[in-house]
């Protein structure tokens, strides 16, 4: 039962990230598009851009909401040195 409560935990945040990553991100796709870089290497920026948004701002974000949040049962805590 605390699988399934962490595993919904973190795939509803990080859903909502992804959302509002790419809600702003699209003026700057849009920018990058107008200027003329659609793509580079056949990779396009938008889909690099929300990647890097995710690993770089999402994930530290819910890394940091998933520690020490209390779910009904149990708490997930950080031991420092």
């Amino acid at each position: 039962m605390r699988r399934l409560q962490l595993w919904f935990y973190v795939s509803s945040r990080l859903i909502i990230g992804l959302i509002l990553a790419v809600l702003l991100l699209a003026p700057t796709n849009i920018v990058l598009s107008l200027i003329g870089l659609r793509a580079l290497l056949g990779v396009g920026f938008s889909s690099v851009l929300t990647t890097l948004s995710l690993i770089f701002v999402v994930g530290p974000i819910l890394m940091k909401m998933l520690i020490g949040h209390q779910f009904s049962d149990f708490r997930l805590e950080v031991k420092r040195f």
